[in-house]
């Protein structure tokens, strides 16, 4: 079961005026086994989750007035590693988040600090890197696809702002399916 199928299946969040979207962000190649979920302008190095040594497609779970997606915030992401429907749901880790999102393979992660140099990590990385993927005609886009060196990170804005976050692991049948990153927006 694909991830739009979960979403279909997860029925109406019983929010009056709103609705559920999934928007594919992009792949992410993991080539290491080791997924970095983690907020990309904190320079500390954040924990990695084991995944499958492949290439992995991104979802965010999109949360929109009715008739208004422009105004829609990201209310959860959602990493696929094999197709069907979680049976079970693991809590794997909280991880403290700000503004931004960074999904990558926990190498290229590693390298967002190798290539920040002189102590300006954020500002260099905002406007080299964040600002040219993520800005449209003046307007910050939800998620967008960075590349240091051959290196692809996939960022979304956090649409609840700074805070931590639940990581859950889905399975079923002893099959890790999905990683969900819990925004908590639909509490």
């Amino acid at each position: 079961m694909a991830a739009l199928d979960l979403l279909a299946e997860a029925g109406d969040p019983g929010l009056d005026g709103w609705t559920l979207r999934l928007v594919p962000m992009g792949i992410v190649p993991v080539p290491t086994g080791k997924l970095s979920v983690s907020d990309p302008l904190n320079s500390e190095v954040p924990r990695s989750q084991p995944a499958p040594a492949d290439s992995h497609a991104v979802h965010a779970v999109m949360l929109e007035p009715v008739g208004r997606p422009q105004l829609g915030r990201v209310a959860a992401l959602l990493v696929e590693f094999a197709p069907g429907r979680p049976e079970t749901w693991e809590l794997v880790a909280t991880i403290a988040i700000g503004e931004l999102i960074c999904i990558a393979d926990a190498d290229a992660r590693y390298r967002v600090e190798e290539w920040a140099e002189d102590g300006k990590y954020i500002q260099g990385f905002l406007e080299d890197m964040v600002e040219p993927a993520m800005l449209h005609h003046g307007r910050w886009r939800s998620h967008g696809k960075v590349e240091i060196e051959g290196q692809h990170m996939l960022l979304a804005v956090n649409g609840n702002g700074p805070g931590s976050y639940r990581l859950y692991r889905g399975a079923a049948g002893g099959e890790e399916l999905c990683l969900l990153l819990d925004l908590e927006l639909l509490a």
